[in-house]
């Protein structure tokens, strides 16, 4: 998607697809929920690679979104429109109105000799437009350049005749440029719904963004919106998420998927914060999601509670589409939660949702692709770390700084202080729970302050 034809050069953008035949023309709206998850992705092929590439775009993306999606008090907003006004006079808005870009547009913020043939050629800018026309359907695009990466920085350096650095360099400015300039017209119009499950997937992407990157403002963005949502979008007293929240929450409860994100987001925020309060929190959400939507007869999770006076029949997702469904990022909940406070329930529930999921595991496990990728690891087996270190101390987080480093889908992340009694009851349930009976111990390296015990394990 990156930098191929599909992403549009709009500066911290990633719109929601690309329907029409002219391939970098892409619907100009952009979702939340997939800011989030390719975020995940980039940050994780980053680990994989180590192509600065994939965590610049990582970056970009989280900035976008602190930028222009973040509300004050903490949350995200769902999204912000395709179409805008050309002008502030104007009234009517077009779609892509914001990202498109005339000739003359560009010749008034960039230098005509050096900077605007460079800028042109790297991101496909014609005098005439390059937007065909059996692609602009209402005309509205007629004469305007999307820009797009066209050309490799090396193919723009040949042609300038100068080294990538000097070239990447001059490009930037000139991004900049045109981004300053961009941000003198009016915005997309905002829908600035907060919505639990999709902020929960964002969570995760700044908490992930901190472990993978080293960037604490990242996770402290991870952490206000946590507290938003603790102290504006969940009944402390019932245990209860709240669906959304606009000048306040609404009256609805959170379905199936609010819950699974949520929780997902709270096991990344412990992992990256060694926080128990998150834990804590994810563990009671979790109780409170199988009162609300577990099927004790068929198993699974229902996507809505019993008593919802709006719906006639209860379903349950059963595939993973734009976003994994409920009943799979649960089945990883729960096998999270089983490994870090050995609870052999939580375990056996994760087994029941793939056992009520087996038939399209087996048939047709493309569609539930994200669930599958949770049953590798549970048949399989999970990685347990546990660093005992002092939290602050610099050789702790020298060694999450290495476990960091590395891509470990399965892995099951712990940090205590020394000499706790905390630490004294994981080292005992790292290596006598009965529930691990099959695993056995990887390695145990002594440190200066603490120590790293590794394990892997078979639930």
């Amino acid at each position: 998607m990156y930098p191929s034809k599909l992403q549009p050069v709009s500066f911290f953008l990633f719109s929601l697809f690309s329907p029409r035949v002219f391939i970098s023309l892409s619907s100009f709206e952009k979702m939340l929920y997939d800011q989030g998850q390719l975020a995940v992705a980039y940050l994780e092929a980053y680990q994989v690679s180590r192509d600065p590439l994939f965590s610049a775009v990582a970056n970009d993306i989280l900035a976008y979104v602190n930028t222009n999606l973040r509300d004050e008090m903490g949350g995200f907003y769902c999204a912000e429109d395709a179409d805008s006004k050309e002008t502030h006079g104007a009234t009517e808005a077009i779609e892509g109105a914001f990202y498109a870009w005339t000739y003359d547009d560009l010749l008034a913020v960039l230098d005509e000799t050096e900077e605007l043939p460079l800028f042109a050629f790297r991101y496909g800018v014609e005098k005439t437009g390059n937007v065909p026309a059996e692609t602009d359907i209402q005309g509205e695009l007629a004469g305007k350049n999307i820009l797009f990466e066209k050309h490799t920085l090396a193919e723009t350096a040949k042609l300038a005749g100068k080294s990538e650095e000097e070239t990447r360099a001059l490009l930037d400015s000139c991004r900049k440029k045109v981004y300053q300039q961009q941000q003198q017209r009016p915005r997309p119009n905002l829908d600035d719904k907060i919505i639990t499950a999709w902020n929960g997937l964002v969570i995760s992407a700044f908490c992930k963004a901190h472990q993978i990157l080293g960037d604490a403002g990242h996770l402290a963005t991870a952490v206000a919106a946590a507290e938003f949502f603790w102290e504006t979008m969940y009944d402390q007293a019932t245990k209860v998420l709240y669906r959304s929240y606009r000048h306040g929450h609404s009256t609805i409860e959170g379905y199936s998927d609010d819950y699974a994100y949520f929780i997902q987001a709270l096991l990344d925020l412990y992992e990256s914060t060694f926080d128990e309060k998150w834990l804590r929190w994810a563990t009671d959400l979790q109780q409170t999601q199988d009162s609300l939507f577990w099927d004790s007869q068929a198993y699974g999770y229902f996507s809505c509670k019993a008593n919802d006076p709006a719906i006639i029949v209860r379903m349950k997702e059963d595939s993973d589409g734009a976003e994994p469904s409920a009943n799979s990022v649960s089945a990883l909940n729960l096998f999270r939660i089983a490994s870090l406070l050995d609870d052999s329930a939580m375990a056996e529930k994760a087994n029941l949702v793939f056992v009520a999921n087996s038939s399209t595991l087996q048939q047709s496990p493309s569609s539930l692709s994200f669930m599958a990728s949770v049953l590798l690891i549970y048949l399989r087996s999970s990685f347990h770390i546990l660093i005992v270190g002092e939290k602050d101390h610099p050789d702790t987080k020298k060694m999450l700084d290495a476990v960091n480093r590395h891509y470990i889908p399965n892995r099951i992340l712990m940090s205590v202080p020394p000499f706790s009694s905390l630490a004294l009851q994981t080292l005992t349930s790292f290596f006598c729970s009965p529930l691990f009976s099959q695993s056995h111990t990887g390695w145990w390296i002594p440190r200066r302050v603490g120590r790293v015990c590794c394990r892997r394990t078979t639930l």
